[in-house]
């Protein structure tokens, strides 16, 4: 014998017990939009936080380039350079590489928590589909 999920429970549509349903029908509508506004509101902060991750990975990856060619610029051709002048410069790159690759790593943490989010909606009926049925 197999159990219900609780979303298969929840999606249930349960029969008229004189005027219980209604409530039950009104609280579970409730819960609901209580549900999808919550929903909603972690998907603009996580949309909102993936926007301010992508912007510092573009900063941060243009501040590298920028660097990139200051260091072409001061090395050139050259087969001998003054290590006072491109040693912070290589100090510099080092640090924007390590903070663009911690930010990389933080917007593929991002992505899985969206991913997770989505998830869980998946088989839930909700009251306005049981209705239409």
């Amino acid at each position: 014998m197999r159990l219900a999920t609780p979303q298969e429970h929840q999606a249930t549509p349960r029969p008229s017990q004189d005027g219980a349903a209604d409530i039950e029908t009104r609280n579970r509508a409730q819960a609901e939009a209580i549900h999808k506004a919550q929903c909603l509101v972690l998907y603009e902060d996580l949309a909102s936080d993936l926007r301010s991750g992508l912007e510092a990975v573009a900063s941060l990856d243009g501040e590298l380039q920028h660097l990139l060619a200051q260091v072409t610029d001061a090395v050139g051709g050259s087969s001998a350079v003054a290590k006072d002048r491109v040693f912070p410069m290589f100090d510099r790159l080092g640090a924007l590489h390590q903070a663009l690759m911690e930010e990389l790593r933080l917007l593929v943490v991002r992505q899985r928590l969206a991913d997770d989010l989505a998830s869980l909606t998946g088989g839930y009926v909700t009251l306005l589909q049981v209705i239409e049925c």
